[in-house]
């Protein structure tokens, strides 16, 4: 009766609170926001000190002659990139989920992508990270990762336009792109778009490809590690981190299988080996983020031949195909030619690439190479064995002195006997050098000299010596991988 009779009161009492209890809440909401907006603060001024830390060692690194010191500044590089993982906070995870909900909706693009991923990551430093001769732009400067990276994005968002007058401005060469090979880019490429996951993992990796650039070393392998630390830290799911990684890692391999520097059963065989179930995808994300990459190298490197051949190796079936003859062909590839070139019939026509390779290194493999040296070692050599920095070098050599090249790499391997499955040469600029060597020996003189050397070669490379042949120095690492120190060449 007496509540009743004062429920006016009882009201304004309940209100009141109410009001109270709202106002702390609105404080305590303020406060909260506030220390958000003072954490981001601070988080944003030890950002920018460590990018700007980044920065220094990579400058400090890349003008180090010092190997033992080098690596030092590289380590502490990398310390600084995983320091800046571990600072990824329940915000920018939450951002993070926003973001790959916009993009699988499709109410975000690769820019965002981009952009969420610079705003928490070292890839501003890649700014630092310079750029070799092939990189030159058209005022003479030389594009640095970064510049590269971006031009990477650009150019997706150009392929998705079907913008043909973007990619045959940058192109490499005189003669223009074929307009119907780009078309069919763009096709794959939106045939790859056209589901919301592979918006998601294609443009991760697009925007991650080239991370692994800031320890200045294997990018690919160091790419995955960066990466993979990463994605995990944000929390996202081992099946997509694991697709992304094994982008990342394999990115390079359709234009190093055009160079010839790649054989197409290593491909193959890592698909195989990693158990990639959805290849046909997997092929054509390779070939769209292929493409993309070498137009934004420089001015531009995309030609004709390198969109047909990018295009062909997006099918397996045309992978194992040229893995079956690309020891006949991929000597064209290493001197600048083609490594497919298709008949009326859409085979691949040898005989016409083979045509690319000057009559002397063709008739000293014929007359001058044993049957049993091609049977045994040379055409199986030609055949699977990777190479890094060789490309270029060879390209420059005196015709005649290229196959004696082929024939001592292989020699060296094949005394070895260990599973080389790499051939590194520590400068791709010493090929002076290396025919000021080779000028003055045959084939026969290498064959005669590797008959004298060979058990000595072998003994000291499997225990990790060095050893010199013709006055050039290389030795093993890791067992699979031969290092030819050309690089030394260029200071004799």
């Amino acid at each position: 009766m007496y509540l009743y009779k004062n429920r006016h009161i009882f009201k304004l009492f309940i209100i009141g609170c109410l009001f109270i209890v709202a106002n702390l809440f609105l404080e305590a909401n303020r406060v909260c926001i506030a220390s958000n907006d003072i954490y981001r603060l601070v988080r944003v001024d030890q950002f920018s000190k460590n990018i700007s830390k980044i920065k220094n060692l990579l400058v400090e690194a890349q003008q180090i002659a010092n190997v033992e010191k080098k690596d030092e500044l590289v380590k502490e590089i990398e310390n600084v990139i995983l320091g800046l993982h571990k600072q990824i906070s329940v915000f920018d995870k939450t951002e993070f989920v926003a973001l790959r909900k916009a993009v699988t909706e499709g109410e975000a693009d690769i820019k965002n992508v981009f952009d969420y991923f610079y705003s928490i990551t070292a890839l501003s430093a890649l700014s630092k990270k310079e750029g070799t001769a092939a990189w030159m732009l058209e005022d003479g400067s030389f594009m640095d990762a970064d510049m590269h990276n971006k031009t990477v994005i650009e150019g997706l968002q150009m392929l998705l336009e079907g913008n043909y007058d973007y990619f045959n401005q940058r192109r490499d060469g005189e003669v223009e792109l074929d307009k119907s090979n780009l078309e069919k880019a763009v096709g794959v490429y939106k045939e790859i778009l056209s589901k919301p996951e592979n918006r998601e993992i294609f443009w991760i990796a697009s925007v991650l490809h080239d991370y692994g650039k800031l320890l200045l070393g294997d990018h690919y392998k160091d790419g995955v590690r960066l990466a993979g630390d990463l994605l995990r830290k944000l929390g996202l799911e081992n099946r997509k981190v694991n697709f992304i990684l094994h982008l990342i890692f394999t990115h390079a391999d359709p234009g190093m299988i055009s160079l010839g520097e790649v054989p197409p059963q290593k491909l193959i065989q890592y698909m195989e080996e990693n158990d990639i179930k959805e290849r046909d995808k997997f092929l054509k994300m390779l070939m769209i983020l292929n493409i993309v990459d070498v137009n934004a190298v420089g001015q531009g490197k995309l030609s004709n031949q390198y969109l047909t051949e990018r295009l062909y190796y997006s099918k397996l079936d045309n992978l194992r195909e040229l893995k079956s003859m690309f020891h006949e062909v991929r000597l064209s590839g290493l001197l600048g030619g083609p490594v497919v070139l298709l008949d009326s019939e859409k085979n691949i026509n040898v005989e016409k690439i083979k045509e690319n390779i000057p009559s002397v290194v063709t008739k000293m493999y014929e007359e001058d190479i044993t049957v049993e040296e091609k049977t045994f070692f040379l055409n199986g050599f030609m055949q699977n064995m990777s190479f890094d920095y060789t490309t270029f070098l060879i390209r420059n050599m005196k015709p005649k002195n290229v196959i004696k090249w082929i024939y001592l790499n292989a020699q060296l391997v094949n005394s070895t006997n260990m599973e080389i499955k790499m051939i590194r040469n520590t400068s791709d600029s010493a090929w002076d050098q290396i025919d000021n060597i080779l000028d003055d020996i045959s084939i026969s003189d290498i064959r005669e000299e590797f008959d004298k050397i060979a058990e000595d070669i072998k003994n000291a490379l499997q225990r990790g010596a060095r050893v010199d042949v013709f006055g050039i120095t290389m030795w093993v690492e890791d067992n699979q991988l031969l290092i030819i120190d050309t690089k030394s060449l260029l200071s004799k």
